[in-house]
């Protein structure tokens, strides 16, 4: 458990040394903040990650926030995508992670954070991949006020929105 409250998984994977990555979502009381937790192989949590008990809990908005995707880049870093809501909206979020679990602050200006509105409501992140060039694609829905779309995203290594991507870097098919 991550918080007092209800803890959602969402993804796993198996990094390249064997530890096992849980993202998800806790709950803090008031509402979800996005949760990363590395186990070793054996089992027990990392406590060479986070704060030292294997747990990292991160909340890009000021409201709920759920890690749905995570992979680990070539050098070790971590990216979770999801989502975030940031304002009034729901929006796609990416965050990268160092190998010992603080945030990389050279990605998504400066605070290992990228978060990008596809529409002008509800948008959500559920997947994510990294290219052979580096750069990251997530795939979600994006809410079209009657119905939802599918939505893509693609960002340049460092997590600026790539806009040589559809000519922003985004975009959604009915």
């Amino acid at each position: 458990s991550t918080g007092s409250h209800s803890d959602i998984a969402y993804a796993v994977i198996q990094q390249t040394d064997g530890k096992l990555v849980v993202v998800g979502s806790t709950d803090n009381g008031n509402n979800n903040d996005i949760a990363v937790v590395r186990y070793n192989s054996d089992g027990s949590l990392d406590t060479g990650f986070g704060g030292g008990d294997g747990i990292i809990t991160t909340a890009p908005g000021s409201q709920t926030d759920d890690g749905m995707a995570v992979l680990q880049q070539s050098d070790g870093k971590l990216v979770v995508a999801g989502n975030s809501v940031i304002g009034i909206s729901t929006d796609f979020v990416v965050i990268r992670y160092e190998i010992d679990g603080s945030l990389d602050t050279s990605f998504g200006g400066g605070d290992g954070i990228a978060s990008t509105p596809v529409g002008s409501s509800t948008d959500k992140g559920t997947s994510a991949i990294q290219q052979a060039d580096g750069k990251l694609v997530v795939a979600g829905m994006s809410y079209n006020g009657s119905n939802d779309d599918a939505a893509l995203v693609r960002y340049n290594t460092d997590g600026t929105l790539d806009t040589g991507f559809d000519g922003d870097g985004k975009m959604t098919t009915t």
